[in-house]
């Protein structure tokens, strides 16, 4: 016979009620709970229930918590755009198809590797976070019911605190950013668009297949291209021709897609801002839709590791992958309907492969600008100054410069090294005599150039003093009506006076002498 005893069927609270023994009675212990409501037993305990708390009280730690998670969502953003650009990589990984095997998988698995330890990164911080943020309102709950207000953020007018929290640490870190030109996130864009070559190669390929059709009808008009040393006015000149209608070239709007322009401008409507002073400081102003020297990305995508090497920049052949690519790429920034236009560009480094493309592209209409040695040096030598501190202030900057593959001066300075030429100068950049030697160098390779492959030289003088009078002979050189309006002179203020090597000077006047020669034998 089964042992009589106390069966529970109902919550705590019931057995306490009067008569409920009466009404419940005995029977077999079949859940094998002996003698735990049984008469004698210590009483049960209630469950913990949360604390009272006041309305402003948990307001206030509801704003303390969302406050906490917002900054954390903030300083997720970054480990966040690290994955981005991790992505971005690998992407460029699997879309190269012209590494050797072996060293294509072994980048393969590096960019895995750094995509997976990034993607881990993120998960644990953003738990990191949530605990954090989460932390206020488990302190409130206490040691018995840690998580009784966890959902308190969504109730009431706990919702209004809240909101507040998570948005004051926005509208602070927006206010901060206003001063740069480049947002957190535009530069993860352009850091993953401008840093991965095969995937350059990759938007280039389906800009191009949308733009086939404009190669099969042949060119009425070469590119013209306007170089010259940096600091030689060909900023000036160039944002001059831009405004011809028969003129067309890449400006601030296309980027960072520079090899996608048209794929780009579907999405990406930017509105003008108004133009303002660029960061040379030299008064020049420029906008979105501004020109600048923005082409040589692209070789920099097909064949940069034969030219770009450490601290130079060496003349070279373009193959003929590259060239057709090339003349392509002039078809797809030319409007559709415009086939008696010209490509318009500005390119500082197309000395290193002028010999290489006059050969092969004879429409090509070359200008190249030049200057007074020693003025010309002084704003070489005061720009490498400029932003070599902006640089340091602000490192996109040089990663900006390096894309388009600015060397001219900064902290990414590389020296232009010609077939022929001499070596990299001896005096540091500190000293006007570097620039000097800088000018001298290039220069001579340019008349050397100029022997067998024709193009318009103009000096910095004229273009201050009578622009009308130059654009005049650009249009006589191209054969082309710019219809351009009539251009103020320009002001100059570039001088120096302080020591340099005289013999050196010497050397650069003489190169200047014969520039300005070879200008009035193409006058006649």
């Amino acid at each position: 016979m089964h042992k009589c005893t106390w069966l529970r069927v109902l919550p705590d609270s019931v057995p306490a009620i009067a008569g409920f023994t009466k009404a419940i009675g005995t029977v077999p212990d079949v859940n094998g709970l002996s003698g735990e409501f049984a008469p004698g037993a210590p009483p049960v305990r209630a469950s913990p229930t949360a604390p009272k708390v006041g309305g402003w009280t948990l307001w206030v730690v509801v704003l303390i918590a969302s406050v906490l998670l917002a900054v954390g969502v903030l300083l997720l953003a970054r480990p966040f755009r690290h994955l981005v650009e991790r992505t971005g990589a690998l992407l460029d990984a699997v879309l190269d198809r012209r590494t050797d095997d072996g060293v294509r998988m072994r980048n393969l698995t590096g960019a895995v590797w750094n995509e997976t330890t990034a993607l881990l990164g993120l998960v644990v911080a953003a738990l990191i976070v949530l605990v954090i943020a989460a932390v206020p309102l488990m302190l409130l709950g206490g040691a018995a019911s840690p998580g009784a207000f966890l959902g308190a953020p969504f109730k009431g007018w706990n919702i209004l605190a809240m909101l507040a929290g998570t948005t004051l640490p926005f509208v602070v870190v927006s206010r901060r950013d206003r001063g740069s030109d480049y947002s957190p996130w535009s530069r993860t864009l352009h850091r993953v668009v401008l840093d991965n070559p095969h995937l350059g190669r990759a938007l280039f390929a389906l800009e191009r297949a949308r733009s086939r059709h404009r190669e099969a009808r042949a060119a009425a008009h070469g590119p013209v291209i306007v170089s010259g040393l940096a600091r030689a006015g060909t900023t000036a000149l160039t944002t001059m021709l831009a405004r011809s209608p028969k003129l067309h070239s890449l400006s601030y709007a296309n980027m960072p897609f520079l090899l996608a322009p048209n794929i780009w401008r579907r999405f990406y409507k930017p509105r003008d801002m108004g133009a303002r002073e660029r960061s040379h400081g030299d008064k020049v102003q420029f906008s979105l839709t501004s020109v600048e020297a923005l082409e040589d990305h692209f070789f920099k995508v097909f064949m940069g590791e034969r030219y770009i090497l450490d601290g130079r920049l060496v003349e070279h052949e373009v193959d003929e992958e590259t060239l057709a690519a090339y003349m392509g790429y002039q078809r797809v920034v030319i409007p559709e309907g415009r086939p008696d236009d010209a490509y318009l560009a500005k390119n500082n480094n197309m000395i290193l492969r002028f010999g290489s493309l006059a050969r092969r592209m004879p429409g090509m209409r070359a200008i190249f600008l030049f200057r007074d040695p020693l003025e010309h040096a002084s704003s070489l030598m005061a720009q490498h100054e400029r932003f070599s501190a902006l640089q340091r202030s602000d490192p996109f900057v040089k990663e900006y410069m390096d894309w388009l593959v600015h060397h001219e001066f900064g902290l990414g300075l590389k020296h232009f090294v010609f077939a022929d030429g001499p070596g990299l100068p001896t005096a540091p950049p500190s000293s006007i005599d570097h620039w000097i030697g800088t000018w001298t160098a290039y220069y001579k390779r340019l008349l050397v150039l100029l022997e067998s492959h024709p193009a318009l030289l103009i000096d910095h003088a004229d273009l201050l003093l009578d622009p009308d009078d130059v654009i005049r002979r650009i249009e006589v050189y191209t054969g082309m009506r710019l219809e351009l309006p009539a251009t103020d002179r320009f002001e100059h203020r570039r001088t120096w006076s302080g020591p340099r090597d005289e013999a050196l000077l010497a050397e650069a006047m003489a190169v200047y002498r014969a520039l300005k020669r070879w200008r009035d034998q193409a006058r006649q």
